[in-house]
């Protein structure tokens, strides 16, 4: 039986190796560097962080500042278009505001101007009326009553023709000469709402003077009358003479 003998460096290395193993490693002592910190030595992680959450962070920051001015741009255009609208409307209401108030003074001013024409109208027909009584003559009595009728109406007007022949009659035969004007006419309730066709009541003064038979000479007469117009048939004329004292 042979038996296997090791060499001398074999046992050597078995020796050494049994050594290694039970000798425990030495711990190498951290030294700390001498000066300035080196950005090399940096973990890369500690300042950057990574750009899978880096761009991620930006995206999500951005869309939020993006979509927060669209929202309020929303509402301020809503707001806009909403205060224009009530500016709009506000417009037309004031539009039709001064219409309907131009339309009322344009009215009442027209209707101040219609009653102003209808009362100078009435004082003028008193003034032709009294003016046609008391200018009157005997040389022409015929005409000076026909005038006179021509501007009155009932009853003054059938007084005037009830008597008529003895009145024409009565200033012939006297030799009648009255020659006068009116002096003042108004009306005597100025500020009375009269209708158009209603009956309106004037105030006449007026000279005149007079020559007859009795007399031989003029006298000068002063009257006040009161006078009522009356529209009949779209024409004012006197209804009613009465002297006043």
């Amino acid at each position: 039986m042979d038996t296997a003998v090791d060499s001398p460096d074999s046992l050597t290395r078995a020796a050494a190796s049994t050594t290694a193993l039970a000798t425990p490693p030495r711990r190498r002592k951290a030294t700390r560097p001498t000066g300035p910190p080196s950005r090399a030595a940096d973990p890369p992680d500690a300042e950057d962080p990574p750009d899978a959450e880096g761009d991620s962070g930006t995206t999500d920051s951005e869309d939020l500042a993006t979509a927060r001015p669209r929202r309020f741009s929303r509402r301020e255009g809503l707001r806009r278009r909403a205060f224009r609208a009530a500016i709009a409307v506000l417009a037309v209401l004031a539009l039709a505001a001064a219409a309907v108030v131009a339309g009322l003074a344009l009215r009442d001013h027209q209707r101040a101007r219609a009653a102003d024409a209808h009362r100078a109208a009435v004082v003028d027909t008193a003034r032709r009326g009294i003016t046609a009584l008391i200018n009157i003559s005997g040389n022409r009595a015929d005409a000076d009553f026909a005038r006179l009728s021509d501007l009155t109406t009932a009853p003054f007007a059938n007084e005037l023709h009830s008597q008529s022949t003895n009145y024409v009659q009565a200033v012939r035969d006297a030799a009648v000469q009255s020659t006068g004007q009116v002096i003042a006419a108004g009306p005597a309730a100025p500020d009375a709402d009269v209708p158009a066709d209603g009956p309106d009541t004037v105030i006449v003064a007026a000279d005149a003077q007079v020559t007859n038979t009795q007399t031989h000479q003029q006298e000068r007469r002063s009257y006040r009358f009161t006078v009522t117009v009356k529209q009949v048939g779209g024409v004012l004329k006197v209804s009613d003479v009465e002297f006043v004292p």
